[in-house]
């Protein structure tokens, strides 16, 4: 039984928190970074998203010409954006009944936070708005999505869609070095596997995680004001409960018709009708991958770092 992508696929992720751990977990690259000034912050995120794509590409290159042909890399069909905008829906309604049920239990006191995740705290001055939005929104939306949907959804989904999703999903959610809000990342990560999988175009899913990126970039502080109020904390909990559950049902029919397009075009639906047997054992041998374990011993070491 080959188990060789099981094996190999964690190594790009591990190789970008080692790196990460060396230039933001260590005083060594804040204070290079502190010398820009008013546009360290800005420096600091390139330098972040520098250590997600190196490895990434690396990694591409190294499995030979053809490979953007199994991501998708150029692939881009609008017929399939209605599917991505639901997800949008669903993935940006779900986000904040997470993030309102750990807020609402105790388990958390941080809400979900794309500017938190990408902020160094470097700079005094507020940034212009275009660079703080192609620092947290634009460059992460690519290189996140290059490395956790691009590499590891290719590589593991010789394991089955299932193991793909859940280890693109959790090694994506480790690698925002956030315990409290590993539930909302883990959750957002499967969306995003599921809009590559069915849409099957790595542009789609880049359109797919900007556009929920410049969502929470630009309305999460509003909304959470009005939500944690305690007069509108039902409210919101009953309205974003039922665009779930209405965006799952639209994305589900939309679903449904782009899978049965392609079988009318002669295409297998779904893809991995043709796969061998022993997807239970690949799952396994992932979960017991030495890289996979490192990579989760990065992500605490890191949190606990920070």
């Amino acid at each position: 039984m080959k188990l060789k992508e099981t094996v190999t696929a964690p190594i790009p992720v591990l190789i970008t928190y080692l790196l990460y751990l060396g230039c933001f977990a260590t005083p060594v690259a804040q204070n290079a970074l502190a010398r820009y000034g008013d546009y360290s912050l800005i420096s600091g995120v390139v330098l972040e998203v520098l250590t997600l794509l190196l490895p990434a590409l690396v990694y591409a290159k190294c499995k030979g010409v053809g490979y953007s042909a199994e991501m998708h890399f150029l692939r881009l069909s609008p017929s399939r954006l209605i599917f991505a905008l639901c997800m949008l829906i669903f993935a940006l309604s779900g986000a904040v009944l997470i993030s309102m049920g750990l807020h609402g239990t105790g388990l958390s006191d941080a809400k979900y936070s794309l500017v938190d995740t990408y902020a160094l705290a470097l700079s005094e001055r507020e940034l212009p708005v275009y660079l703080r939005c192609i620092g947290y929104a634009v460059l992460p939306a690519f290189a996140e999505e290059f490395l956790y949907r691009g590499i590891l959804f290719t590589e593991y989904r010789q394991s089955g869609i299932p193991a793909a999703m859940f280890f693109c999903s959790a090694l994506f959610a480790l690698g925002q070095f956030s315990l409290q809000k590993l539930p909302v990342f883990f959750f957002v990560g499967l969306v995003s596997a599921a809009v590559y999988y069915v849409c099957e175009s790595f542009p789609t899913v880049v359109l797919f995680r900007l556009a929920f990126n410049l969502l929470v970039f630009y309305f999460e502080d509003a909304a959470w004001t009005l939500i944690l109020r305690r007069a509108n904390f039902v409210f919101f909990l009953c309205f974003c409960g039922v665009l779930l559950l209405l965006s799952a049902v639209l994305a589900l029919s939309e679903a449904q018709r782009i899978f049965y397009t392609r079988a009318l075009d002669g295409e297998t639906v779904p893809p991995e009708g043709k796969l061998k047997t022993g997807a239970g054992a690949r799952f396994g041998a992932a979960l017991l991958s030495p890289a996979l374990i490192l990579c989760a011993a990065a992500s605490v070491a890191i949190m606990l770092l920070l």
